[in-house]
């Protein structure tokens, strides 16, 4: 638990302040995820969608984590509205890494994120 604990506050941290550094050199870039999307669609949903779907799985062990008092503060980059579709998820994603080429330098991860926030911010409590 306290090393999927420590996975999940690395990859939040790093996109808390999503596309505004390089997270590291494991994941794709943005260009090379862009040169994915333009070359085959499916494998640019697949990626995006995958990327979501881990970002989620952390974001719930944070939340569970401070369920029970474990973590004194959470915060998520974005927040999306029930009923929301993967495809809808997608697209967005997608378009924000068209529409910023200059953050397309940047890790394709916090590209995806800093989209995501873009259009579905966490409102204030």
């Amino acid at each position: 638990m306290k090393k999927i604990f420590t996975l999940a506050l690395l990859v939040l941290s790093c996109c808390v302040t999503a596309a505004e550094f390089k997270i590291s050199n494991v994941g794709l870039s943005g260009n090379e995820l862009k040169e994915i999307c333009d070359r085959s669609e499916p494998e640019c949903f697949s990626y995006i969608i995958g990327a979501v779907d881990g970002f989620e799985v952390a974001f719930t062990v944070f939340l569970d984590a401070q369920k029970r008092k474990n973590v004194s503060l959470v915060i998520t980059p974005y927040c999306l509205p029930e009923g929301v579709t993967r495809q809808k998820v997608f697209e967005v994603a997608k378009q924000y890494l068209y529409d910023n080429p200059g953050r397309r330098e940047f890790d394709a991860a916090s590209n995806i994120v800093a989209g995501l926030a873009k259009v579905y911010p966490c409102s204030k409590p």
